[in-house]
This record gives C-alpha cells, sequence and structure tokens, in this order.
C-alpha cells in the first residue's frame, strides 16, 4: 500500500545499488526542468530501509533535487517486492534510454545472480536483442553465452 503525498529530507533517501545510474545528461535535463516548473511534478518512490529511504523509482529526480540543493523533496512511500523492483529497473532502463550493450548484459547478469532462473523470462525476452550484441559486440559473446546457459536458455549466438 502507497503512502502518497508524503515529503522526506533528501539526506534520508539512498540509491538503489541495483539499479542502473542515471547519466549526467538526464540528470542536468531533469535539473532544469524542476527550474522550470519550480517544483518536482512527479513523487520520488521509495521504499522503506532502517531510518530512511531506498529510491524504487525516481533517481533522476533526487539527483536533480540534491544539485538544485533541495531539502525537501516529494515522495510516495511504497511496498514493492524487491525482484520486481530489479525487474521493473531494467526495463524502464532500456525504455528511457538505449543503454550501451555491455550495460544491458551486465544488468542481466546481475538478476540472474540475485534472481537465478526467475530472470530467465527477461533475459529471454531480450533474446533478440542479446544476439545483435554478439555482432555488433563479439566481446560480449562469451558473457552471452553464459547468460544464456545460467537462464537455461539454448539458442544461437
Amino acid at each position: 500500500m502507497a503512502q502518497e503525498n508524503a515529503v522526506t529530507r533528501t539526506s534520508k533517501i539512498r540509491r538503489n545499488p541495483d539499479r542502473v545510474p542515471p547519466t549526467d545528461h538526464q540528470v542536468n535535463a531533469m535539473m532544469k526542468s524542476i527550474q522550470a516548473v519550480g517544483k518536482i511534478l512527479k513523487p520520488i518512490n521509495v521504499i522503506p530501509v532502517g531510518d530512511g529511504y531506498e529510491i524504487d523509482d525516481g533517481e533522476v529526480r533526487w539527483l536533480a533535487a540534491i544539485g538544485l540543493k533541495m531539502d525537501i523533496v516529494p515522495i510516495n512511500v511504497v511496498d514493492v517486492d524487491r525482484e520486481v523492483s530489479a525487474i521493473d529497473s531494467i526495463i524502464m532502463s532500456t525504455a528511457r534510454e538505449e543503454l550501451a550493450p555491455s550495460d544491458v548484459v551486465s544488468n542481466l547478469e546481475a538478476l540472474v545472480n540475485e534472481f537465478g532462473e526467475n530472470a530467465a523470462e527477461l533475459v529471454y525476452e531480450k533474446l533478440v536483442v542479446l544476439q545483435g550484441y554478439t555482432a555488433s559486440a563479439p566481446e560480449l559473446r562469451d558473457r552471452i553465452i553464459v547468460l544464456l546457459s545460467n537462464c537455461g536458455i539454448t539458442a544461437e549466438v
């Protein structure tokens, strides 16, 4: 159950280490947007951790707020399964911005290392993309073969 319309100090929030960090370009663009509008329009989704919060969705907004020296930010406190959150992160990052092939492979490897074959469906959904990487980035071929094998996926690469 989400707690909406809450606020917290930027210092009480920490990034999720399983997530792909945003680019400087993303953060700078968000800073300009916040300055133009005068506030953060979409609250940062956070998960309670200890005496603070970990970001579930909204790291770009959080980093922009820090860059703008904002002390208080809007948050939604959400109850999210860690596995679902990690998988959602990969999907959102891939959809939001074109990631380098090595970043995509690294993210999928991290998911498989943490969640095992439960992440196989996502890896399978990325199969065509991974196969393309073996042609465009042959140095990733061996890692992709191991990744597919760890998910029980047999395919030509």
